[in-house]
């Protein structure tokens, strides 16, 4: 009679490791999900400024080729001159978005030349944009 509830009982607990496994996996397969921030041009070149013509402006886009939400957590600037714009709302995997990039030469001439850090969720953390030109 013992060996009769025993059986069941054993083959139960078995049953239950076996499924408790296969959800540790799933559970590690979702922990293993990345965001990946891409930026396919990461430089713009804007050319002549004239420096009484106002606020130049480009739109660098991000691409998120991960398997998780990508999410833009901050960005500096170089110079006080220049000013990074960018979503604030998660960039879903597959999903692109832009990065407002403004430059206002008023205060300077020649050679212009800045950079601007995203920090981000990625892995990576920390990915350039680059913009020049020549301020007149």
């Amino acid at each position: 009679m013992k060996r009769i509830v025993l059986l069941p009982a054993a083959l139960f607990c078995m049953v239950c490791a076996a499924g408790s496994k296969g959800t540790a996996v799933a559970a590690e397969n979702v922990s293993d999900s990345k965001p990946k921030l891409v930026l396919p041009r990461a430089e713009y070149d804007f050319g002549k400024i004239n420096s009484k013509g106002g606020t130049v402006k480009h739109d660098f886009m991000v691409h998120n080729v991960g398997t998780a939400p990508l999410v833009i957590i901050k960005t500096y600037t170089s110079c006080s001159c220049t000013e990074a714009k960018y979503p604030r709302k998660p960039i879903m995997p597959g999903d692109s978005a832009a990065i407002t990039v403004s430059y206002n030469p008023r205060t300077q001439s020649g050679s212009l030349f800045k950079a601007i850090q995203v920090y981000s969720n990625d892995p990576a953390k920390r990915s350039v944009i680059t913009i020049k030109g020549k301020v007149e």
